[in-house]
């Protein structure tokens, strides 16, 4: 940069140079040489702005709780609670103190436990039909009907799915994913189980996808003690054995139809 100077000695303006090139010595430089000036300050002044920013987010300043009241309790806003006192100013600022219990009730000796008689006691019913609104007949009948639409697919050694089960109950309307569902199919599984027979639910399928039955069908398995590492193993050993005794003839396995 380079100061020019009046007649009366006063700073008129600032010219900026560059070096000549010539024997002449300095002369002013373009207008170009203010752009790139200004450039380099502004740059400069960002500088300044990122490290102050990265500093404070380093250094985060302290405050001074008792100045500026942070993190302050006051006394209307310590819950009151029985047997929990909070003092902030304390050394112990939280202290429970552990309220008396009631007394024990007498116990007399030799006194009878009352129990319901045998004739109010709740049927042995694994899944009652109360749970769905229905009657014990409605629960029976419900559970035949699914049973006898698995047998007819096995009868014919062809795998059912939920849908076309669910579709062959007319005592109630079922829906095929449905809770009640459930509970029919493993109904009809720890009858068939007690039973000393193979799993005749294991040809319920879904109808799309996998083609395989549901997990609730392993889940049962495994509640009724049945053990394996492999599920899918388990269900085609219990498909094949379902085939055989409820098949109509003594045919290969069959691929799934509906």
């Amino acid at each position: 940069m380079r100061r020019v100077w009046s007649g009366s000695g006063d700073v008129n303006e600032w010219q900026a140079f560059v070096p000549g090139t010539g024997s002449s010595g300095d002369q002013l430089g373009p207008s170009g040489a203010v752009s790139a000036g200004s450039e380099e300050r502004s740059r400069t002044l960002s500088l300044i702005d990122f490290l102050a920013d990265y500093d404070a987010r380093r250094n985060p300043p302290v405050y001074d709780i008792t100045r500026y009241g942070l993190f302050l309790l006051r006394d209307t806003d310590l819950p009151d609670v029985p047997g929990v006192n909070l003092s902030p100013a304390a050394e112990a600022w939280l202290t429970v103190d552990f309220l008396d219990l009631p007394p024990r009730p007498p116990v007399t000796i030799g006194a009878s436990l009352t129990r319901p008689e045998p004739a109010a006691m709740t049927p042995g019913v694994r899944t009652p039909g109360s749970q769905f609104g229905l009657t014990d007949e409605q629960w029976a009948t419900a559970k035949d009907e699914v049973r006898d639409a698995i047998v007819d697919a096995a009868y014919d050694q062809r795998m059912t799915c939920y849908g076309e089960v669910a579709g062959k109950v007319s005592v109630v309307g079922l829906d095929p994913h449905s809770a009640l569902m459930s509970a029919l199919l493993g109904a009809v599984f720890e009858d068939e189980h007690e039973a000393g027979r193979p799993a005749l639910t294991s040809i319920v399928t879904h109808k799309y996808g996998d083609k395989e039955p549901g997990p609730g069908f392993y889940d049962k398995a495994r509640a009724l003690g049945y053990r394996f590492n492999e599920p899918y193993i388990f269900w085609a050993e219990q498909v094949a054995a379902i085939f055989k005794v409820h098949g109509k003839s003594a045919s290969p396995w069959p691929a799934a139809q509906w």
